[in-house]
């Protein structure tokens, strides 16, 4: 995450949604000042995982608030990055369920979606569905090296 944010620049506008058992807008989309980047990386120096994955809930969140943004005038390059070490344990956790809903969502938006599944403990084939969904990638990021190829 830290290291995401800190190749942005002031065009780049960016939001943070976290999903444990609650997805939670921790950093509304706004351009990357000096100032939001700080913020944005104390609030990820504060990420811990939890006891549940709603991944669904933190995705749909993540697109409405980009949705919106986009709506605003104010996005211009529509990008996701869902970024998940676990696996779906909460709220809608198949894709079958999920992939439904993201298509129709993202239906005439240009917003592009791509996964990054860290470690060994996630779905890799359930992160592919929903990255080709959104017409993006899926990434297996091993190590923080792994995300600069990406």
């Amino acid at each position: 995450g830290k290291l995401l944010l800190n190749e942005f620049t002031e065009k780049d506008r960016v939001g943070l949604v976290t999903f444990d058992s609650d997805a939670k807008v921790q950093f509304p989309i706004q351009s990357i000042t000096e100032n939001a980047r700080l913020k944005a990386i104390k609030i990820v120096d504060y990420f811990r995982s939890g006891s549940s994955t709603n991944l669904s809930g933190g995705l749909f969140a993540g697109i409405s608030q980009l949705i919106d943004d986009v709506k605003a005038n104010r996005s211009h390059i529509r990008t996701i990055l869902l970024m998940t070490d676990g696996q779906a344990t909460h709220g809608l956790k198949t894709s079958s369920e999920i992939v439904p809903i993201l298509i129709k969502m993202l239906k005439d938006t240009g917003i592009t979606l791509h996964t990054f599944g860290y470690g060994s403990n996630h779905d890799s084939s359930f992160l592919r569905d929903i990255s080709n969904a959104g017409k993006g990638s899926y990434y297996f990021v091993e190590n923080v090296d792994d995300i600069r190829s990406a």
